[in-house]
């Protein structure tokens, strides 16, 4: 028979294990429980975080568009050089001011072609399909030095010139003397500045395949003329 002092030892060690246990049964399941909402929730913020990344994105691309929208009127010019930029100056589209950036004296050469074709649907009315090449352009000019320069624009229209829509004509043709920034001189057959497209007739500074109808019937681009 053992001695009291280690059966009561013995009761106690047997004590504290089935206690230790008992804790040990309590506490894995809480903190499993406590630890299974982390777990779920790290795939969640993760695509969260990974849509509102793409909504970014989305929102830079359409803030892009929209200033590319704003400047209309210039083409990009990055990584151009200026020998080949595309940018109006002086009045004149982007075909027709490239004498402008040449850097050397010398031909200049340039231009633009715009055709069309319309389809008539089931109800011609009498109408046929009509393909029309509108115009041939061929801006020509010349750089005598830094400030006297010659630029001009021949342009075919309808392909022919035996029909009553057909032409060939000289649309401008100036001498520009570059004087100042604040102050130039150009004399010759020029474009009057009436409209918005008069001067800048390029396509693609106007929206669909004809120029706009108040450009073309109320102020007719690029036919209003002045000799002075």
């Amino acid at each position: 028979m053992a001695p009291p002092r280690q059966a009561f030892s013995g009761q106690f060690s047997a004590a504290l294990y089935v206690a230790t246990a008992f804790l040990g049964i309590l506490l894995v399941p809480a903190r499993s429980v406590a630890a299974e909402p982390v777990i779920n929730r790290a795939p969640a913020d993760a695509s969260v975080e990974a849509q509102i990344g793409e909504l970014e994105r989305r929102i830079q691309i359409l803030t892009e568009e929209v200033r590319r929208l704003r400047e209309a009127r210039t083409l990009p010019t990055e990584s151009i050089d200026d020998e080949q930029r595309l940018e109006a100056m002086y009045g004149h589209g982007p075909a027709a001011s490239q004498i402008y950036m040449q850097t050397d004296r010398g031909l200049s050469l340039g231009g633009y072609g715009e055709f069309n074709f319309k389809k008539e649907v089931s109800d011609k009315n009498g109408n046929d399909d009509v393909f029309d090449f509108v115009r041939l352009v061929a801006y020509l000019g010349y750089k005598f030095n830094d400030r006297i320069l010659f630029n001009s624009e021949v342009e075919v229209e309808h392909a022919s010139t035996s029909s009553d829509d057909g032409e060939v004509a000289l649309e401008f043709g100036h001498l520009d003397f570059l004087l100042t920034p604040a102050a130039n001189l150009r004399a010759g057959l020029l474009l009057v500045p009436v409209g918005i497209l008069n001067e800048v007739h390029e396509p693609p500074f106007f929206h669909g395949n004809d120029r706009p109808a108040v450009e073309r019937q109320v102020i007719p681009a690029s036919t209003i003329e002045l000799t002075p």
